[in-house]
């Protein structure tokens, strides 16, 4: 394993006491070159330990004797040198006492390695296969994982502070902990959680499941993810893959992009667009808007005020309770209905709710009980239905730029 670091120290240990040589060794040339380095070093290793200084070098490198051996190494002092492949026991734990940079390099570890941060600024830098747990504690800290296995997983959290986290490939969970964050998956099945601050993240290339907390977060999903935000106004961007988004609370903006997304407006006043292919969209509590984009889209109004455009495509506009479109300035309004094409889906209405079960509606030219009926205003069309039977309309919904409808329009 090779370690290196500047402004700082590092502490390692071995907690399950295998003093068997690691199959893990670092590269075969380290060299440190100008950095200060006034700190403590303990160093716990297998006997057979050799390490080759150049003549260059100022201090002395002190090894342990003995099956199981420990020295200490003090040493102030600029210097440089080349070290030679080593091989070490079977490292446990890394901390980084003093915060800086800390870079660790091997091939493949067995078990696990946990390195721990400081309370300060720290850079840790990674670079190898296996399971790994970086904590980078409090402080701005920047955390970077290099593989391109994604075979190989990680556990990192950047802890409270404004972090910045790199996982690599792999199948990682990543947290970025209290403040304002920068967050990115990489390739491989990802958990990604924003937790409090206004974060960025980025999916990468995996599916991922991407929780992104409170705080004004700005989230792209890139290929198959699901995406849970919080409660504040977030910028959501489905990206390639087939998604699933839930907006939640604040007034959200959401883009699904390629694939077939399924994408869920939150409680307060969203904008969502849906992408090229076919998706479903479902309106929320709050006055959202709704693009199904290009595709065959399904676009369910939800409560409120909504302001719904189809797009492209065969799309099907679901209405499942009066609440949805209530009669009046709260009706949904449909901008693009492209009639003889699109269609109104009412299906899941009660026509009768005096009666039990569902019942379906019919189509009628004028304000019968238990029916749907349209009438015409100013270039608009009004759908109306009764659903207790007293021929007065309990649910409304207007399309814009129609003129005329029919019942081969709907699905009752």
């Amino acid at each position: 394993m090779g370690l290196w670091q500047k402004d700082g120290v590092y502490f390692a240990t071995d907690t399950n006491g295998n003093t068997a040589p690691s199959e893990a060794y670092a590269f075969g040339d380290l060299r440190y070159h100008n950095y200060y380095l006034s700190s403590r070093y303990s160093l716990e290793m297998a006997s057979g330990f050799a390490y080759d200084p150049v003549s260059e070098t100022t201090f002395s490198w002190l090894v342990g004797e003995g099956e199981y051996g420990r020295q200490e190494i003090v040493y102030y002092d600029y210097f440089s040198g080349d070290g030679v492949p080593l091989n070490v026991i079977d490292l446990r734990s890394l901390r980084n006492s003093f915060g800086g940079e800390m870079h660790i390099d091997y091939e493949s570890i067995s078990g696990s390695l946990t390195i721990y941060g400081t309370e300060n600024d720290d850079v840790i830098s990674v670079r190898g296969t296996g399971y790994v747990e970086v904590n980078g504690g409090d402080g701005d800290d920047r955390i970077e994982f290099f593989s391109n296995l994604e075979s190989s997983s990680k556990l990192l959290r950047g802890g409270a502070g404004n972090d910045v986290v790199l996982a690599g490939d792999g199948t990682d969970t990543i947290g970025g902990g209290s403040g304002n964050d920068r967050l990115h998956g990489g390739r491989g099945e990802n958990l990604i959680y924003g937790d409090e601050g206004d974060d960025r993240i980025t999916s990468g290339g995996g599916d991922d499941t991407i929780s992104a907390g409170s705080g004004d977060d700005w989230i792209d999903g890139d290929t198959e993810d699901i995406v849970s935000k919080g409660y504040d106004n977030d910028a959501i961007y489905g990206g390639e893959g087939n998604d699933t988004i839930y907006g939640r609370g604040g007034d959200d903006t959401i883009y699904g992009s390629p694939g077939n997304d399924n994408i869920a407006a939150g409680t307060e006043n969203d904008y969502v667009q849906g992408g090229a292919e076919n998706d479903r969209i479902y309106g929320g509590a709050g006055s959202d808007t709704l693009f199904g984009n290009d595709g065959d889209d399904t676009i369910y109004g939800g409560k409120d005020t909504d302001v719904i455009l189809g797009g492209a495509g065969i799309d099907f506009f679901v209405f499942e309770k009066p609440a949805d479109s209530t009669p009046g300035i709260s009706r949904d309004v449909i901008r693009d209905f492209e009639v003889g094409q699109d269609k109104i889906v009412l299906s899941a209405l009660d026509a009768d709710t005096t009666k039990d079960g569902n019942q379906s509606f019919s189509w009628s030219l004028n304000d019968a009980p238990n029916s749907v009926w349209v009438g015409y205003w100013n270039g608009r069309a009004l759908i109306r239905a009764d659903a207790d039977g007293d021929a007065v309309y309990d649910f409304e919904i207007q399309l814009n730029q129609v003129s005329s409808l029919s019942s081969t329009d709907f699905i009752f």
